[in-house]
């Protein structure tokens, strides 16, 4: 019946109205929620890029997802209306669903690719080379634990020694009883083609009196050295100074500061988190700074 078609060709552009604006007012709530504390939940830090950058790409993306909601509102929602209202909801329903299909198809198969060897970086090709390496299924590489192997490099031997959780040591292994100074970097903090008296490590502990651990490893960028530490973190050691290169670039890292403060709260019987300095994690810009930050931390 003619009234019958109509009823329901009202109710469908009802449905799809209230379905459209749905949609659109969910896109802005989503950009009004993404702020500084959901970027620093889902966005990991970058060497080549200062955290300020980052935030106003992501505060872009924000007003870039609003204004897709406001279009919804006011200018998709009405014309959706009217062509279901005038007979073409059909053909509009097919339309819509083959393209959410293509994009779904799309994401599958980019995600499939980037997961294959062809797309892994360089450092994550296993080779022979000392320090040895290891698959990792959250950083992509890591150092194999309780080995031992020589280098050679610029005409003196390397010796890398590595403990049982993978860190660069000098021989005498972890008092997880002990405070210990985190250091967390990359092949600079690692020492890299340097005997272990001459690294930075080795330097911290005679400069302080304290013990480190190195949990550095060749070719690190800023968040793999930043899920590596929070994920040893909550394990057996007992941090009294997290200390990592940091260009001028990076130096606000809201997460990792979090991190150190919450570990400490939680696993300190005399720390609370209010007394854990904020300033944890330092810039690289020479021992003697570390050490003598180190030691101040320790003292108090």
């Amino acid at each position: 019946m003619p009234g019958g078609g109509k009823s329901r060709s009202e109710a469908a552009a009802s449905a799809a109205n209230l379905l459209v604006a749905l949609f659109g007012l969910l896109l802005i709530l989503l950009a009004a929620l993404a702020g500084p504390a959901w970027t620093d939940r889902h966005f990991l830090p970058s060497f080549a890029l200062s955290r300020a950058f980052q935030v106003g790409l992501v505060n872009g993306l924000r007003l870039l997802l609003a204004l897709v909601g406001l279009f919804l509102l006011l200018f998709v929602r009405p014309r959706i209306d009217r062509a279901v209202r005038g007979g073409r909801g059909r053909r509009l329903a097919v339309s819509a669903l083959s393209a959410t299909l293509a994009v779904a198809a799309a994401f599958a198969v980019a995600e499939a690719v980037l997961h294959t060897r062809t797309w892994r970086a360089t450092q994550e090709r296993l080779t022979s080379k000392e320090p040895l390496r290891r698959r990792d299924d959250v950083t992509g590489w890591a150092f194999v634990p309780n080995h031992r192997g020589t280098a050679v490099g610029e005409g003196r031997v390397i010796d890398y020694w590595m403990d049982r959780f993978g860190y660069r040591f000098g021989g005498r292994p972890l008092d997880l009883d002990r405070p210990t100074i985190v250091l967390a970097g990359e092949s600079i903090l690692l020492g890299y083609g340097l005997p272990w008296p001459d690294t930075i490590a080795a330097h911290i502990e005679a400069a302080t009196g304290m013990q480190t651990a190195n949990l550095s490893v060749n070719a690190y960028a800023t968040d793999q050295i930043f899920m590596r530490l929070s994920r040893e973190l909550p394990g057996s050691l007992k941090p009294t100074c997290p200390v990592r290169p940091m260009p001028s670039s990076c130096r606000s890292i809201p997460p990792a500061r979090s991190i150190t403060r919450s570990y400490s709260a939680q696993n300190s019987p005399t720390r609370s988190a209010g007394t854990v300095p904020s300033g944890m994690w330092m810039c690289a810009r020479g021992i003697s700074m570390w050490s003598n930050k180190c030691s101040l931390m320790h003292r108090r």
